[in-house]
């Protein structure tokens, strides 16, 4: 198995949430930065802290992206712009609401999937830019990617007119479908670096049944609180119906 000691994290969080940061940086012992818009600090231990318009400057961004949920792409080619910046050749983006505990998903060779079928609006945006070649009908949309940088490059130098050029051609192709960072790389990943696609169990609505990331992730690979997201009875009676039942949700 290849060594997976050295390989960091990097953390994209709008809002630093400093049990979640840590419980990740203990139970996987691995470097951490976080990647967030606010001015903030963290008791954390070895853990760097930078500003999101350091590696994506968020004005010229939103200047020119007219999609009408500019901030939930800003935050998918954010995390681009994250791999390319800090230069690690193997790098680990975890969305900072989201908790995991295995090591494997430190380890090359792999990116994870869901039960859920990809939706088809992701999977046109595969078509268009990739070429249908790429199509792939899992969800790679989990929370989490392994990144290769090289890998990356030869993407966005082959397909997004280069590492310079990339953020400008991903959005003029957003009428093509929708962009998610995740499923795009993996789906060049998987024909292009001689990577594995395996499946993993993922719970998005922790927040809902009010069980503490330890508890969870022994039944799930990753769990997330989305407390932001729409509430209510009906959505707890379902998640608390689906995490008894070690179904996945998301």
């Amino acid at each position: 198995m290849p060594d997976n000691s050295k390989v960091p994290i990097a953390i994209i969080a709008k809002e630093v949430n400093e049990a979640l940061i840590s419980f990740v940086s203990t139970r996987l012992r691995a470097p951490i930065h976080v990647v967030t818009p606010e001015r903030s600090y963290t008791k954390v231990r070895d853990v760097k802290l930078h500003r999101d318009d350091d590696f994506l400057p968020s004005r010229e961004f939103f200047a020119k992206c007219v999609h009408p949920r500019p901030g939930w792409i800003y935050q998918q080619c954010l995390k681009y712009q994250v791999v390319l910046t800090l230069g690690y050749e193997s790098l680990l983006i975890l969305d900072g609401d989201s908790v995991i505990a295995d090591r494997k998903f430190l380890d090359a060779g792999a990116v994870y999937y869901t039960p859920r079928n990809i939706e088809a609006v992701y999977d046109a945006y595969v078509r268009n830019v990739l070429g249908t070649e790429f199509s792939r009908a899992e969800s790679f949309i989990t929370n989490q990617m392994l990144f290769n940088r090289s890998l990356l490059v030869g993407m966005l130098d082959s397909r997004f007119g280069g590492v310079d050029k990339w953020v400008d051609h991903a959005l003029a192709m957003l009428d093509a479908g929708e962009f998610s960072e995740y499923q795009v790389y993996a789906c060049w990943a998987l024909l292009k670096g001689g990577v594995r696609a395996m499946p993993m169990k993922v719970f998005r609505r922790l927040d809902l049944v009010r069980r503490t990331p330890l508890e969870a992730l022994q039944k799930y690979d990753l769990v997330a609180f989305e407390p932001h997201h729409r509430g209510g009875s009906l959505r707890e009676v379902r998640a608390r119906f689906l995490y008894a039942l070690g179904r996945n949700l998301g």
